[in-house]
């Protein structure tokens, strides 16, 4: 059993020996499943805060579950106990009540656990649009600046990867068919790149079903069709960057 993964050890008995078991029962939990998710949304389903799950390991603190702030965390990520201010560290430590750290609170009681939640400060939105037309660049622009998201634009795949060089948005809307580099062309570099790979792209296409099929293959995360179509447009745009 790996460190992620917890075990529950019960005895089957015999009635009549009841010292003499007859076997053992096993089972496997897997927080990444079971427990990591909830805590992923509660106290509040944020984009802004995590809840934390730690516990005391050697002369540190150990995270157990995913947050949005460390790669790879569970099982991972420390923190000394000599960092007494952080309290990640307070709270192993028995102290109780409400303690402030950077971005980071947490409520501690002996016996009964901890809440963590990290508060990061808010961040704009940023999408790097991708189009050969200039009218359509223009228009997905003001869409997405009535709903608070900022624009950087490229007219071909060749330049949006050098904006990509200078920033990192938090979404990718790309069109299919343009010169230099196409959006396939752009959503495959995208992927195989590690500091890529995990922006969100929205991918637009006529109504060409093997085209839509493609893209979503290729790793595209939705799509839109064009001529675009505000009332669809904004909630897809919404499921990434909220």
């Amino acid at each position: 059993m790996g460190d992620g993964v917890g075990a529950v050890l019960v005895p089957i008995l015999n009635e009549t020996h009841m010292r003499r078991p007859l076997g053992v029962l096993a089972m496997d939990i897997d927080p990444a499943i079971y427990r990591y998710p909830s805590l992923s949304r509660w106290p509040i389903s944020s984009r802004t805060a995590d809840t934390l799950l730690v516990r005391k390991d050697g002369d540190d603190v150990l995270f157990l579950n995913e947050v949005r702030f460390q790669k790879n965390a569970p099982f991972n990520l420390r923190v000394p106990l000599t960092k007494t201010d952080a309290p990640t560290v307070k709270a192993v430590l028995g102290h109780r009540g409400i303690a402030h750290g950077v971005g980071l609170t947490v409520e501690s009681a002996p016996g009964k656990g901890s809440v963590f939640c990290a508060i990061l400060p808010y961040v704009k939105p940023v999408a790097l649009i991708v189009d050969d037309d200039e009218l359509a660049l223009s228009v997905l622009g003001e869409h997405l600046g009535r709903i608070g998201v900022d624009v950087i634009p490229a007219v071909d795949g060749e330049k949006a990867i050098e904006a990509l060089k200078e920033g990192h948005p938090h979404i990718v809307i790309t069109d299919i068919n343009m010169p230099e580099m196409d959006g396939f062309a752009l959503l495959a570099a995208l992927k195989q790149d590690s500091a890529t790979s995990r922006i969100p792209v929205i991918v637009m296409t006529a109504s060409d079903a093997q085209a839509r099929e493609k893209a979503l293959m290729s790793g595209a995360d939705d799509f839109i069709g064009k001529p675009l179509e505000v009332e669809d447009f904004i909630p897809r745009v919404r499921r990434f960057v909220g």
